[in-house]
């Protein structure tokens, strides 16, 4: 298999934070793409999931402020 590229993993940040947005109620997205969690690989659709769960939403961190209801 051949390395993947260094400046196409940056597209990842972004695609998990569209990810983790689409987990959100749709009267409080910013935008909507359905699409983002396919594209991410494994490790990264864990992150993008992590933001459902009720400990990451109530944490008052960067993650916790984009997940909050």
């Amino acid at each position: 298999m051949a390395p993947r590229n260094p400046a196409a993993q940056t597209a990842y940040g972004p695609m998990v934070i569209a990810a983790a947005e689409h987990s959100r109620p749709p009267r409080q997205r910013l935008h909507d793409d359905p699409l983002a969690i396919r594209m991410l690989p494994a490790a990264q659709r864990l992150i993008a999931r992590g933001c459902e769960l009720d400990p990451v939403v109530r944490t008052p961190t960067v993650w916790g402020g984009l997940c909050q209801e």
